[in-house]
């Protein structure tokens, strides 16, 4: 409290005080070209990766910092797109092949020749017990021929 009338004594406001600091960019628009053409070809780059490439080609130098990187890759490329900072797991890139795809469509394609209202769906309890049923009588079916 006495800071907030210390500084209604010196000033006659209460409102906050202004802050120092620089906030230009250290990035041009040639470094945000460069870091959303990275961006589009690898979609999973890292802010390090990019910091380097940025620190041997770019006008930065090596002040840059990886936060900088992130908020312009949120906030400020030049095409106004978002990008994420997320790396695509393997697994991910691992969906989008051209076995799934075409399965994916062929499964797509199948259902829509369907009626639905002739299309019915098994629930966590039916698939078990159906699977317990044939394990039974594999299992009884092995017993038997030995």
């Amino acid at each position: 409290m006495t800071k907030i009338w210390r500084q209604y004594c010196e000033t006659n406001n209460v409102g906050s005080l202004k802050r120092g600091g620089d906030f230009s960019s250290k990035l041009s628009a040639d470094d945000l070209e460069l870091i959303e053409t990275l961006k589009q070809e690898k979609g999973s780059i890292s802010l390090k990766e990019i910091c380097e490439i940025l620190e041997q080609i770019g006008d930065v130098g090596d002040n840059i910092s990886l936060s900088s990187i992130s908020r312009a890759i949120k906030n400020r490329l030049l095409s106004g797109k978002v990008y994420s900072r997320k790396k695509i797991s393997q697994l991910a890139r691992e969906r989008f092949t051209l076995n799934n795809m075409l399965y994916t469509q062929l499964f797509i394609d199948y259902s829509n020749s369907k009626d639905v209202r002739t299309i019915t769906f098994l629930t966590k309890q039916e698939s078990k017990y159906q699977m317990l049923e044939l394990a039974d009588t594999v299992m009884h079916q092995s017993v038997k021929d030995v």
